[in-house]
């Protein structure tokens, strides 16, 4: 484990003190002075930020279990994954940890044991254990839509201006606070750094050829005593390089140290928000938000722009514009309804994306994502979705539920694909899923998925286990669970607004009754079928279960097959009933 600690992220380590240029600090405050009159002495881990080494893998199954619990539904299956990438570096949650002390939300010793400051913990595995949990916890949608709202949504001016306010507010009550700067490397590519902002001071600097009146203290972890040596790094989070300092007038900003770094192209945000910094945490943990955050993808392919409104219930309307400097959507608080609008505004060389408008919106019901053949409108309301578009097109629909949005359990994972015309409509209702178009829905495909725990000789490995129904239907239709977790199909026949009517094998179209429609139906989807080089085998074991079931509703004679047999047996079937 000491290779861990010694390990040093150099891209982002300050091996020395940086010189701050041209400045002008006549009448500047002692820094040093001001940073440990509000804590800077003690209120750090007494080592800096590190890389994990290679002895470390596999993981530590004892953290890994430890984040697993806390995991929703939807980022489950992905765990495993998502604590490697984001457990290779510790700073955030260093940083993390260090605010919720010295805000008196933790203790030093919920820690280690007997430890009074952060300054007296040395690298140990009680600190490397909750530092790397406390890491983590940008991996839940909460905590990453919050910071990511401010680096992302807001102008650089507005990120200036919040930056200032938190600075200010917090130092008055003696709190400590949160920065990410998101940034590029000199190789262009795309660098998160956190650290700890503790308070904020009038003054003059100048920093090449530019003035700036206001400093912003901080602790990075990354901050190392000049006289430190790679093996073995003597912690200096409180450097004047490593402060940000504002012109409030123009609101730029500098890190002198980062600057010397060579990165470039700077987004700031601060979080002062105990509830995000602590949400889902390892001690005293909160389990809510104060506010609620949203993440709205819409995938740049193919041509395609999109133009986002969300609609408020007071019957207001706001235009979301895309995040600054990037294609996507962070919003604040609780919407009734968004409507995307997706427009190809330009024909690709490239085209073969079979799908080429797509979005993806997480909230804290879970993630869905929908995505069209052509261009769409998309409107997500409260557990209902809607595809809108001209004539014939295919769509595909995913839907991930985290707990108590759902009562499918255990299956809480769907996906739905086919073709429809003008427009289909996702529901979710207490006991299944209804689709609604005003057309008939063809080659509906629908999966429902669980996840458990496999037989890998691993203490967590989660594995998918499908079930599956295929359809047409010219029918306003529901998919259900039986008692065993099968889906089967319920309708509506007498138009009262309930699905209580399972279908029964014959009644392809869904209307509640078998008759020559139905047969005509079976023709025609036959007819479809055999033309197709990849549905030649027409019976097909979906579920690995023994039982054929493709087309299920077409497969009137129980032979496993879908053809012309079955549209003779149910036309006999309709003349029988229909004389008795």
């Amino acid at each position: 484990m000491k290779k861990a600690l010694t390990s040093i992220l150099v891209a982002l380590t300050l091996i020395s003190a940086m010189p701050l240029y041209n400045v002008n600090a006549a009448e500047n405050p002692d820094l040093q002075a001001l940073a440990n009159s509000l804590g800077a002495e003690t209120d750090h881990f007494n080592f800096t930020n590190f890389q994990r080494s290679e002895d470390f893998r596999p993981l530590n199954w004892d953290y890994f279990d430890n984040f697993y619990k806390t995991c929703t539904n939807w980022t489950a299956y992905s765990g495993e994954s998502r604590y490697l990438t984001s457990g290779q570096t510790v700073a955030l949650g260093m940083s993390i940890l260090e605010v919720l002390s010295h805000n008196g939300v933790i203790r030093p010793s919920d820690i280690l044991p007997n430890a009074q400051t952060l300054s007296e913990i040395d690298f140990c595995k009680e600190a490397d254990k909750y530092i790397t949990l406390y890491q983590m916890l940008q991996e839940h949608h909460e905590f990453n839509s919050a910071y990511r709202y401010k680096l992302f949504q807001w102008s650089p001016e507005q990120e200036v201006e919040d930056l200032c306010k938190i600075a200010e507010n917090n130092m008055i009550n003696n709190r400590y606070f949160l920065i990410f700067i998101n940034c590029k490397s000199e190789e262009n590519l795309p660098v998160m750094l956190a650290s700890v902002g503790i308070g904020i001071t009038d003054g003059e600097w100048e920093f090449n050829g530019k003035k700036y009146d206001k400093c912003i203290l901080t602790l990075d972890p990354n901050g190392v005593a000049p006289d430190s040596s790679p093996e073995s790094p003597i912690p200096m989070p409180f450097k004047e390089s490593v402060c940000i300092y504002v012109n409030s007038e123009t609101n730029d900003f500098i890190c002198p140290a980062y600057f010397e770094k060579n990165l470039s192209n700077f987004k700031i945000a601060a979080i002062d928000d105990d509830s995000i910094l602590n949400y889902k945490g390892a001690i005293n943990p909160s389990n809510e938000i104060n506010e609620k955050y949203s993440t709205l993808n819409c995938v740049l392919k193919n041509g395609m722009e999109y133009e986002v409104e969300a609609q408020k219930s007071d019957g207001s309307t706001q235009i979301i514009p895309d995040g600054y400097n990037i294609k996507g959507r962070y919003i604040k608080g609780e919407n009734d309804n968004l409507k995307i609008k997706s427009t190809k505004i330009y024909e690709p060389e490239d085209k073969s994306e079979p799908l080429p408008s797509e979005i993806t919106y997480v909230d804290e019901r879970g993630q869905i994502s929908m995505a069209s053949s052509k261009e769409a409108v998309y409107t997500i309301e409260k557990n209902k979705y809607t595809f809108e578009g001209d004539n014939n097109y295919s769509f595909w629909f995913f839907t991930a539920l985290n707990e108590g949005f759902y009562n499918y359990s255990p299956r809480y994972e769907w996906h739905i694909q086919g073709d429809v015309t003008d427009n289909i409509c996702f529901e979710y209702l207490d006991d299944g899923i209804l689709l609604r178009s005003d057309n008939e829905m063809k080659n509906i495909f629908f999966t429902s998925f669980d996840y458990k725990k496999g037989e890998s000789g691993l203490p967590i490995k989660w594995q998918q286990n499908g079930k599956y129904l295929k359809f047409d239907s010219r029918n306003d239709v529901m998919i259900s669970l039986d008692d065993n977790y099968e889906l089967y199909l319920k309708i509506d026949p007498d138009n009262d607004g309930v699905f209580d009517k399972k279908v029964e094998k014959g009644d392809y179209n869904s209307d509640g009754i078998i008759d020559a429609r139905d047969a005509t139906a079976v023709l025609t989807k036959y007819a479809e079928l055999s033309v197709k080089e990849d549905m030649l085998n027409l019976g097909e074991d979906l579920n690995h279960d023994g039982v054929i079931d493709l087309y299920r509703y077409g497969d009137f004679n129980n032979d496993n097959i879908i053809d012309a047999r079955d549209a003779t047996a149910i036309l006999t079937y309709y003349s029988k009933s229909s004389v008795e």
